[in-house]
């Protein structure tokens, strides 16, 4: 049992970790939509549509998940079924989103490095077709939850469910980026020209950025997944202190924190544009600054000084 402060402060950790994770995915939506050199990179459509799924996760499963655990509050919302059910859905369809969409991503490097010709031909008609594809099993795999809460299925069936879509995404991205590694490691042509030695250069670098969201993703995630195994295969362990489970549930929620972090380290046009960006507004906010203290400084012969004077666990 939490304290009134440790509650209090769990669920403070939860809103800080929203507000960077909305102003880091906002921004990151904001660049790949308006750069026309990301916006190219038709990869750019799957990373747009994992910055949207993180975006949701902050702006609105977070704060829920922040209510649920907010002192005051967290039992009454608890035991409102149609919160705690929207709240639910909400968390499986956003971590689904995550998982099925990097999984898709991978394909798709796999897809550009051994086919390259027919890569550089594809249309973007079918890059949306792939995030129909993701959402659509996403779509799934809610239901899926929400026909367990009926009781329609059992816990052991959706369980199974949840495990088999989890490990058979994890085996195709390790699968994935391992042969990309290989083909482009091992088994390039020692002879090639400048556009095609260009070419190699951007492709492993997306590959490797691409591989550094994945393992992250994996390393945030699994504490959590282990959690939840361990609980349902182990009846004394449900009785595990709740801050274990906020902490594993904030080191989850925080893999939507840390891509735009990876996009703007790795990105070369992300920097650019972030700092043309606050360039121009410095440099908008500079005449400003300038004139106005031209007028004050002619008004007045002396400037004056300013001082400064209960939460289930099988969930995404």
């Amino acid at each position: 049992m939490m304290t009134l402060l440790e509650e209090s402060l769990w669920s403070s950790a939860y809103g800080i970790i929203a507000v960077f994770v909305i102003v880091g995915n906002s921004l990151s939506i904001y660049l790949f939509v308006g750069n026309l050199r990301l916006r190219r990179m038709r990869t750019t459509i799957l990373l747009l549509n994992l910055s949207i799924a993180d975006l949701i996760v902050g702006s609105v499963t977070l704060p829920m998940y922040m209510a649920l655990t907010w002192p005051g509050t967290n039992y009454a919302l608890q035991q409102n079924p149609g919160f705690y059910m929207s709240f639910i859905c909400i968390d499986v369809l956003t971590g689904f989103g995550s998982v099925f969409g990097l999984t898709v991503i991978a394909l798709e490097r796999v897809y550009s490095v051994f086919l390259p010709h027919h890569h550089r031909r594809a249309k973007r008609k079918m890059y949306l077709a792939m995030i129909v594809l993701i959402w659509g099993l996403t779509v799934i795999q809610t239901l899926l939850r929400v026909l367990f809460d009926l009781e329609v299925i059992s816990l052991e069936g959706f369980f199974s469910c949840v495990m088999i879509s989890l490990t058979v995404s994890l085996i195709i991205i390790c699968v994935a980026y391992i042969a990309v590694w290989i083909k482009v490691n091992i088994k390039q042509p020692r002879q090639v020209n400048r556009a095609t030695l260009n070419d190699h250069k951007t492709e492993n670098k997306l590959a490797v950025t691409l591989a550094i969201i994945t393992v992250i993703f994996i390393f945030t995630w699994i504490p959590f997944h282990i959690l939840n195994i361990t609980m349902f295969f182990c009846v004394e362990c449900r009785s595990l202190p709740i801050k274990y489970v906020n902490f594993f549930k904030l080191l989850h929620y925080s893999n939507s924190l840390i891509n735009p972090l990876v996009y703007s380290s790795r990105f070369p046009e992300f920097k650019r544009t972030l700092k043309t960006m606050f360039c121009c507004q410095s440099s908008a906010v500079q005449p400003m600054v300038s004139n106005n203290m031209e007028q004050s400084q002619s008004h007045l012969s002396v400037t004056p000084y300013l001082r400064q004077g209960r939460v289930s666990i099988i969930s995404m």
